[in-house]
């Protein structure tokens, strides 16, 4: 045919390079395209919890309540020094925009039955848009950590929040500025305190919460409670036992001083 139309096949051929182009220029093209995976992890902190205590106090618990979901394929999890962290994987026939919001109900019905020093468990979906394009590391040889953490959250995250096209930007790490209570226990043992009493008053005096209405005829106002604790000085005045005459401190048995986190990990850059 090649021989004897020439015209014919050239023009064939033409016409197949012609509609590749065009369609090649139609083809989408996006750097990060949307992927549903059938994944949701539940991420719930316990400070100062041991992995036993995480696993059986807040892992098995969240497990439990999760396990009854349909189309629920694979469950792994992990209970770590104060945190528990729980993996789901769902089959090809669930509803990716669903999986999330069936697994977020089910854990609520359970956060009662957590300790309260557990921290509300957080359930996340894994999307592959919503990865880090970009990420930036912060350091100094001069300033302490606690000080590059304030520039970090006070300054620049502010500044890509703010950058046109940015949907979020997460502050991970650093050195946050805390109230460490050092306790003496000789001390403790000497004035007859309890760790439990100790961590009553702490607990105790340093909260914010609703008090109530108070109706003035003309208007109502909502009354709160702010006794967060901001200095040292605070927390070292709160009264932890004792009488009216005779009240015993926390700086009767303890040292309270401003430092930072201590770190649990360290990233090379």
């Amino acid at each position: 045919l090649s021989v004897a139309k020439p015209l014919a096949v050239i023009a064939i051929f033409v016409a197949v390079a012609i509609a590749g182009l065009l369609a090649y220029s139609a083809l989408p093209i996006n750097l990060l395209p949307s992927v549903n995976i059938p994944v949701v992890t539940i991420i719930t902190p316990y400070p100062g919890a041991g992995p036993t205590e995480v696993e059986r106090l807040v892992t098995q618990v969240i497990e439990d309540s999760v396990a009854s979901i349909s189309n629920l394929d694979v469950m792994t999890s992990t209970s770590s020094e104060g945190a528990s962290t729980i993996a789901l994987t769902f089959t090809d026939k669930s509803n990716p925009d669903l999986i999330a919001t069936t697994v977020e109900r089910q854990v609520n019905a359970v956060v009662q039955s957590l300790p309260p020093e557990a921290q509300r468990p957080t359930v996340t979906k894994i999307d592959l848009s919503a990865l880090p394009v970009m990420q930036l590391a912060l350091i100094s040889d001069t300033l302490p950590g606690t000080d590059l953490f304030n520039i970090a959250d006070q300054t620049v995250l502010p500044e890509f929040q703010k950058v046109n096209g940015v949907s979020q930007v997460s502050l991970i790490g650093g050195q946050k500025r805390e109230i460490q209570v050092a306790i003496d226990p000789y001390r403790l043992a000497g004035y007859g305190i309890s760790l439990a009493q100790l961590q009553t008053g702490l607990g105790g005096d340093n909260l914010s919460a609703p008090a109530g209405t108070l109706d003035s005829g003309a208007r109502d106002y909502n009354l709160r409670v702010n006794a967060l604790v901001r200095r040292p000085e605070d927390l070292s005045d709160v009264v932890i036992g004792g009488t009216a005459d005779s009240p015993i401190h926390v700086r009767d048995v303890a040292s309270v001083t401003v430092t930072g986190q201590v770190p649990t990990g360290v990233t090379r850059v």
